[in-house]
C-alpha cells in the first residue's frame, strides 16, 4: 500500500530544500577558507617584498660610502664590519606580520701591496622573521671595493 497526497509532496520539498541549503553553506564555507588563505598568503608576500625593501636599502646603504678612512662626518669604507658601518643599524625593525631581524657578515679579503686597507669586502646582508610558525628569511651577497668618488 502507497501513500499518496499532499504529506509525500510536502516531506520531498523539505528534503530538497535540507540539500539545497547544505550545499550552500559547504559552497560558503569552502569560499570563507579559499579567502583566508588568499589573505594569510598575501601578508606573506607582503611582508617578503617589505624584507626585500630593507635588504635594498642595506645594500645601497653600505654602498654609500663617501671616504675610505673613518670619519665622524661620512660614512667610511675603513667602518664597515660584520654588524657595523652604514646608517640603518643592525636589529629588529616592524614588518607586516611581525618584526624583522637585519644582520651581516663581512668578510675581509687581503689588502693589496702598499694599501692599509682591505682589497675588498665579501658582505652577506641578510633579513629574517617568522611567519605562521615557519623562520624566513631574504638574503644577498655583494662585494664592496674602496673605490669612491671624489666627494
Amino acid at each position: 500500500m502507497a501513500i499518496r497526497g499532499p504529506f509525500l509532496a510536502a516531506g520531498s520539498m523539505l528534503v530538497e530544500v535540507m540539500l539545497g541549503l547544505l550545499i550552500l553553506l559547504a559552497a560558503a564555507g569552502s569560499l570563507v577558507h579559499y579567502r583566508i588563505g588568499l589573505q594569510r598568503q598575501e601578508e606573506g608576500l607582503e611582508q617578503q617584498a617589505s624584507a626585500w625593501r630593507l635588504l635594498a636599502d642595506k645594500t645601497e646603504d653600505l654602498r654609500g660610502f663617501v671616504v675610505l678612512h673613518h670619519s665622524s662626518d661620512h660614512p667610511s669604507y675603513e667602518d664597515i664590519h660584520s654588524q657595523q658601518g652604514g646608517v640603518l643599524v643592525a636589529g629588529r625593525y616592524p614588518g607586516i606580520a611581525g618584526p624583522m631581524i637585519l644582520d651581516w657578515q663581512v668578510n675581509d679579503l687581503p689588502a693589496l701591496p702598499g694599501w692599509d686597507l682591505p682589497a675588498g669586502k665579501e658582505v652577506q646582508i641578510q633579513v629574517s622573521w617568522s611567519a605562521n610558525g615557519k623562520d624566513r628569511r631574504v638574503q644577498q651577497a655583494i662585494l664592496l671595493v674602496p673605490l669612491t668618488p671624489e666627494p
